[in-house]
């Protein structure tokens, strides 16, 4: 089994994972994105009917992540200090 795309965020955490790891897989359920993020499903779902957060793929079968789109996504959220 591959290893997931994002470092699950620990149970409970009220933040986004920051360690990216690559993975073999071409598309993440919401569920899958939820899990490795910490982020609801509702919140995912809210955010897509508003066009916002990540974006996604949409076949008759579900809705779907690619890991490379997560991870510009992530980065574009990516807040700058000035110890940076």
């Amino acid at each position: 089994m591959p290893e997931p795309m994002i470092e699950p965020a620990p149970r409970g955490a009220q933040h986004y994972p920051i360690k990216v790891i690559e993975t073999d897989k071409m598309l993440l359920t919401t569920k899958e994105v939820s899990e490795l993020t910490g982020i609801p499903v509702g919140t995912l779902t809210v955010w897509r009917c508003h066009k916002r957060g990540p974006r996604y793929v949409k076949f008759p079968k579900g809705v779907f992540y690619r890991p490379e789109t997560l991870k510009k996504y992530f980065e574009s959220c990516e807040v700058r200090t000035i110890d940076m």
